[in-house]
């Protein structure tokens, strides 16, 4: 869904490009809302999401080679 917010509002071409800074100004409350939408959600996946990816990966490493040594 937020992903679908991002495409929208830069295929729109009522906000700039997400290049530098923390936020985006858009021409339009809609844009605006949209445009914050998804970033607020991409941020909040890049802080839990992917931390959490990298300990499940992490434990499926460990959990291999526990039974590499048992064999």
């Amino acid at each position: 869904m937020a992903g679908l917010a991002l495409i929208v509002v830069s295929l729109n071409g009522q906000c700039p490009r997400i290049n530098s800074g923390i936020g985006v100004t858009c021409a339009t409350r809609l844009s605006q809302g949209l445009a914050d939408f998804g970033l607020a959600v991409m941020g909040y996946t890049l802080d839990w999401g992917f931390p959490i990816v990298l300990a499940v990966g992490g434990l499926i490493f460990f959990m291999r080679d526990v039974g590499r040594k048992r064999a």
